[in-house]
């Protein structure tokens, strides 16, 4: 059910003229971060099919983020970072990351209804996977 509210904020969220909003006052490392990241977003933006934008969301977000335990990261067993905390840490767990790339294919124009989660089992671990038709 956490679930389903948490995707349900994402998709009712307004679009931005930015994908990462930062305050001025934050630390110069991760202003430019932000910077780094929004202008990526941005490039992917312009690509002109929405297969390759999934692609070079996946890529980036694959490429970018580091897999880490919410323990690790945020010290708690189950913690629902924002994309925020995802892409500023640098680091999140699979529902960290699946929303993340959720959020920046809503913001470069993907519509929801194009996309999908799936949660599956793995192990003795549950597992979040993003799908993009």
């Amino acid at each position: 059910m956490k679930l389903i509210i948490l995707i349900a904020a994402f998709l009712t969220t307004n679009l931005f003229a930015e994908f990462i909003q930062f305050n001025s006052n934050i630390h110069s490392q991760v202003e430019k971060r932000v910077k780094a990241i929004n202008t990526e977003i941005n490039k992917i933006k312009n690509i002109p099919t929405i297969e390759e934008q999934a692609k070079e969301i996946n890529s980036f977000f694959n490429f970018n983020i580091k897999y880490d335990t919410d323990l690790n990261v945020y010290g708690q067993n189950d913690y629902k970072a924002t994309v925020e905390e995802t892409v500023l840490t640098m680091r999140g767990d699979c529902d960290d990351i699946a929303i993340a790339k959720m959020q920046a294919l809503l913001y470069i124009g993907i519509p929801s209804d194009q996309m999908y989660v799936v949660v599956s089992k793995e192990g003795n671990q549950l597992h979040m996977k993003l799908y993009v038709k």
